[in-house]
């Protein structure tokens, strides 16, 4: 059996080209209209299978029984109350009381509580499932799916296991069906899957996003000796304590440098004086004493 994974871009490329044929309109909006005045009792049903719409199974009882509750979802035989089980595949399930029982059970046996993303690519999918793949051997769309529309023209099993090339299925397929039913405003179209967004390329901003370009590491981040005083001169951070003595610590620096520069300036102008006795060293750094 083909998995979905396989299939579902397939099924989106014929949803995406599907036209209602104009001679069948009425009678799909007849029908979609009819599976909407049973909404009540689908959703009752889909209600035990998360996230399945409830006009997929009225749907699929259009196909089976022509949406006659009398007939089971499995494949229309009326056998609700009876004590009989079903005969023709699949066999051998009941015996029912009600139609929302064997509604159910048809669903069941088909693993459908499994899923919860029903986009239009796995509704074509589980339909498809739940009749049979046997048109893919021929290459024929299913009428099961698409009767009614411009991607289906002939080719129909007018029994199980017998396929007649040139039967025309007179029923509807449950994608036209699907595809008034939303024109009509019964039902919202589930969004299409999306494809998982790509890694956002390093150092560039997102459109959008509000994400800031990659310039590189800013100062306030740099562990260099020279980041630090840079970062000192700018204001842009704090050295050690916060404060000297009390007093913000800039402060206090710019004090201490003053000083020491006046202080320095003060010696060096009273070691140039004549009547200042100094030693060789001195000498040497400072020059001759100046003139008295």
């Amino acid at each position: 059996m083909p998995t979905f994974d396989a299939m579902k871009a397939g099924y989106r490329t014929l949803w995406n080209g599907l036209r209602v044929s104009p001679s069948r309109k009425d009678a799909i909006d007849a029908v979609a209209t009819r599976i909407n005045n049973n909404k009540e009792r689908y959703q009752q049903v889909a209600a035990k299978f998360p996230g399945m719409p409830w006009y997929v199974i009225g749907m699929w009882h259009y196909r089976e029984s022509n949406n006659d509750f009398r007939g089971v979802l499995h494949n229309g035989e009326k056998i609700l109350g009876t004590g009989r089980k079903t005969t023709l595949v699949p066999a051998g399930r009941g015996p029912f009381t009600t139609w929302e029982e064997a509604a159910v059970d048809a669903l069941r046996i088909k693993n459908l509580q499994n899923i919860r993303d029903w986009t239009v690519e796995r509704i074509g999918y589980e339909s498809e499932r739940f009749n049979g793949f046997g048109y893919m051997k021929f290459g024929v769309n299913s009428p099961y799916l698409w009767s009614g529309t411009n991607l289906y023209s002939m080719g129909k099993y007018v029994a199980d296991g017998r396929y007649d090339p040139n039967h025309v299925d007179k029923q509807l397929g449950v994608m036209a069906i699907m595809r008034r039913i939303y024109d009509l405003h019964f039902a919202t179209e589930p969004q299409k899957q999306s494809a998982p967004l790509p890694p956002e390329p390093v150092g560039e901003e997102h459109e959008n996003s509000g994400a800031a370009i990659d310039e590189g590491k800013p100062a306030s981040q740099s562990q260099t000796i020279w980041a630090k005083i840079m970062q000192f001169i700018l204001g842009g951070g704090t050295i050690g304590a916060g404060t000297i003595f009390g007093i913000d610590w800039r402060i206090a620096v710019a004090v201490i440098v003053v000083m020491a520069g006046l202080s320095a300036f003060i010696i060096w102008h009273r070691l140039k004086r004549p009547d200042i006795k100094r030693g060789p060293v001195l000498t040497w750094l400072l020059g001759p004493p100046e003139a008295a």
